[in-house]
């Protein structure tokens, strides 16, 4: 019982600080996904311009004229360019952000709740960020998403339920990784995560599954927000609900990762 007493003195001692962390890692990927969506329909609105250019050229190209052949690969070069942008923004730009704001307010929330400081905060970070990238790019690319998506979708049913353990087991292994992570190396902090995780993984999963629920309540919110425009025909909620249901999920994921950090603390 005194383990939930201090997990609350620590969540009412930290109530703003800790509210500021969790909020900014929200509104921040919000508004910059609200971005990403607007800056993708411009890409796709370019894109959508060439096609009647490009029909006009296949119908007037002279094969023995090289003034039309020289347009002709001005346009095409143009369009290439473009669509490598669009590329480049979507798969490099838009996941070094959203990590970069992952790992900068996750990081300020782990550090408020730990009972040891940090002495090197910057070394702090990059071990935090570090692995995170390694395993988000692992997950990402071996194992939860085919390189044929053809076979996602033929396979929807168990290619979601794959998607959706590998992101269990990863989170998993990141939140146990973030309440270890302090001064230690990070060669120790990995052998560490590991072994507790499995050996005392009796103890951390109660404490996991909310606040694994809690991360697909908000992500699930934080698509909602986005989308609201496409969906609000069958799925709509008021602005004034959708920021209770943030507020209210974010205080119960920060009461719980206090918790999972005092269990870990003590074992």
């Amino acid at each position: 019982m005194n383990i939930f007493k201090e997990s609350f003195k620590i969540y009412k001692k930290n109530f703003f600080s800790l509210a500021f962390a969790q909020l900014m890692l929200f509104f921040t990927s919000l508004f910059f996904l609200i971005f990403v969506k607007n800056k993708l329909a411009e890409y796709l609105r370019e894109i959508q311009n060439f096609q009647p250019v490009l029909e006009q050229v296949m119908n007037t190209i002279d094969a023995t004229n090289p003034v039309s052949i020289s347009q002709s690969a001005t346009i095409i070069e143009s369009l290439n360019q473009l669509t490598n942008n669009a590329i480049f923004f979507a798969t490099t730009v838009v996941p070094l952000v959203l990590l970069l704001l992952w790992v900068v307010f996750q990081g300020m929330f782990w550090i408020l709740i730990k009972k040891k400081k940090i002495k090197e905060p910057l070394n702090y970070y990059l071990k935090l960020g570090i692995p995170t990238a390694v395993l988000i790019f692992i997950i990402v690319k071996f194992v939860a998403f085919p390189a044929d998506i053809t076979t996602f979708f033929n396979t929807f049913g168990d290619s979601m339920l794959k998607i959706f353990l590998t992101f269990f087991i990863a989170l998993y292994l990141l939140t146990v990784y973030y309440a270890v992570l302090g001064n230690q190396k990070i060669k120790d902090l990995a052998k560490r995560t590991f072994k507790i995780a499995i050996k005392k993984i009796h103890k951390f999963l109660p404490l996991y599954i909310p606040l694994f629920i809690n991360t697909i309540i908000i992500t699930w919110l934080l698509a909602v927000i986005i989308t609201q425009e496409f969906t609000s025909d069958y799925s709509y909620m008021g602005l004034a609900s959708l920021i209770i249901l943030v507020i209210i999920t974010l205080n119960i994921s920060k009461y719980y990762k206090i918790l999972f950090q005092k269990v870990v603390d003590r074992n």
